[in-house]
């Protein structure tokens, strides 16, 4: 069972990074889509294997909510809003260096350092992830963006949680991360500038 648990971590992990790689807002939608797929798979496949149903409604809500409802919003936004179609950063090479060492060094640096006794080495695949939203987070420009980079952060969370905390609290976690996911997309997205600039020239 946990080689495969270990295998699917492994992908959600890759499909972050892809995401990091990704200059067109629509091929970094799709990561998000594959990396929340893969989240409800492995919740849907802990549930199968353990006989628990809180873990299978718990990967339906992920695919459902995440996979669809919020990627879906995004891509429809798109249309609306042609300068975000595309974001050009560093090149791949480069944002693919930073990416891994943005996010592997801490992340391996926290669980030897502080979790190993207490959490299995499972435990670095969400940290990875966790990293690799804030690197996405701080090193983008616009809006949406930004939004994937919280989402690829409540999947993270969720990934911990499924790990180390019961259930029943993942589950109601997930919903309220999801809200809040919804009121980020509809507050912003909606009715804020698509991109942000490090400083905006003074007028005077």
């Amino acid at each position: 069972m946990m080689i495969y648990i270990y295998i699917i971590s492994a992908f959600i992990m890759i499909s972050a990074l892809y995401v990091q790689t990704q200059q067109y807002i629509r091929a970094m939608i799709r990561g998000i889509v594959i990396e929340a797929a893969l989240l409800g798979l492995l919740s849907f496949y802990i549930g199968i294997k353990s006989k628990s149903l809180d873990f299978i409604i718990l990967g339906i809500l992920i695919v459902i909510l995440r996979g669809f409802i919020i990627s879906y919003i995004l891509e429809k936004r798109i249309p609306g809003i042609k300068e975000i179609y595309r974001e050009k950063h560093g090149g791949l090479a480069s944002s693919l260096i930073l990416s891994i060492i943005f996010s592997l060094v801490p992340a391996f640096f926290i669980y030897y350092y502080i979790l190993y006794k207490v959490a299995s080495e499972i435990i670095v695949f969400p940290l990875i992830i966790l990293f690799l939203a804030l690197f996405l987070y701080m090193f983008r420009k616009s809006t949406f963006a930004h939004v994937m980079a919280y989402v690829e952060e409540e999947n993270a969370m969720i990934l911990f949680a499924i790990f180390v905390i019961p259930i029943p609290f993942i589950i109601e976690a997930s919903v309220l991360l999801d809200v809040f996911a919804f009121i980020i997309i509809t507050f912003i997205v909606i009715r804020e500038k698509t991109r942000h600039e490090p400083m905006e020239e003074l007028r005077g």
